[in-house]
């Protein structure tokens, strides 16, 4: 059974349109998330290093290109903001203690848009939107691909028998 990550990636594999206009294939689907998943780890020890050097919240939100910023207006006990960092759109959160004081900042993986600018010099929608704190296995999706194209083998046969 696949989870909700494979099931996003495997729409977008079935989405011939999209794959068309973006002059990919699955293999470089595959690339383009493992390398937005390798540049969700260097960006959570970018993030990690300015709470270390002290760097104060909004300072590193305006050094990345931070936007859609909020610092503890709607949300009391946390600062964040979005980024576009190379082929992502992501965003950063900095928790707070009661006084308001910074208690770590991290990058939140449960809705990390990811883009095609890994595989294709065409501008397009996102690839799909993961959930990073959840395992993608690729091999459960090829397999998924390949007992569809099983069943559209079969089911083209038995049309032609039925002729």
């Amino acid at each position: 059974m696949l989870n909700s990550n494979e099931k996003e990636i495997l729409n977008v594999i079935q989405d011939k349109e999209y794959m068309n206009c973006i002059n990919a294939n699955p293999n470089d689907i595959e690339t383009a998330i493992n390398l937005g998943i390798k540049e969700v780890t260097e960006l959570e020890k970018i993030v990690q290093i300015a709470f270390e050097n002290k760097e104060s919240f909004m300072d590193l939100s305006k050094r990345l290109g931070g936007h859609n910023e909020s610092f503890s207006e709607k949300y009391p006990d946390s600062n964040y903001f979005d980024l576009n960092y190379k082929s992502l759109l992501i965003t950063v959160k900095e928790k707070l203690d009661k006084n308001n004081n910074s208690m770590g900042f991290s990058v939140m993986k449960s809705d990390v848009y990811i883009y095609p600018d890994n595989i294709s010099s065409i501008a397009a929608d996102e690839i799909c939107i993961l959930n990073l704190d959840q395992n993608i296995n690729f091999e459960k999706i090829k397999n998924e691909l390949e007992n569809e194209e099983k069943v559209e083998e079969i089911n083209e046969e038995e049309c032609e028998i039925q002729k």
